[in-house]
């Protein structure tokens, strides 16, 4: 995992890093050794007191600024058009109103990776593709938020109604 070479590198052990910023010893020592997948806000902390981007810690939650996806780009106007649908789907998955802004992160992030692989292969056009890519990405930041917490009961797979029978269901994403 890349918080322990990071860690390593600034000289800084686990309790130092706990203090600094505000993550539990266990819950680093956690990620470090692949036992726990950390949580966007966790990696934000993490981040802030290691001076380092969120991507260096996990680039699988957080896309690197400045890079050029191939394929669609995210231009402004398809973040806007896709803007909507991504705060409704978080309100509507979200259990907790302080759950929203992590979930609607979560839709951009999505935003961002579904352009850059998106393929005109298929036959699937890219809107439909990019709402149920946008969708699973945050039904899994969802799953993963609530996992073992009493607020996971009727978490299910929900589409605000303005988009149903518009998303095909392709199930989760892959790294494909």
């Amino acid at each position: 995992m890349e918080l322990k070479r990071i860690r390593s590198k600034l000289g800084l052990t686990q309790e130092a890093l706990a203090k600094s910023s505000g993550v539990s010893r266990l819950t680093i020592h956690r990620i470090e050794n692949g036992q726990q997948a950390p949580h966007r806000k966790t990696v934000t902390k993490l981040a802030r007191a290691l001076k380092v981007h969120q991507a260096d810690i996990a680039p699988e939650l957080f896309t690197r600024p400045g890079g050029t996806p191939p394929g669609v780009k995210l231009t402004l106007e398809v973040r806007e058009q896709f803007d909507g649908y991504i705060a409704t789907l978080a309100r509507k998955i979200a259990r907790d109103e302080a759950d929203v802004e992590d979930l609607k992160g979560a839709g951009q992030e999505g935003l961002v990776e579904a352009c850059r692989k998106f393929k005109e292969t298929g036959g699937m056009a890219f809107d439909p593709w990019v709402k149920n890519y946008v969708r699973n990405r945050i039904l899994d930041e969802a799953n993963r938020y609530y996992e073992g917490n009493e607020r996971t009961y009727g978490l299910e797979d929900t589409l605000p109604e303005e988009f149903e029978g518009q998303v095909p269901d392709q199930g989760s994403y892959s790294d494909d």
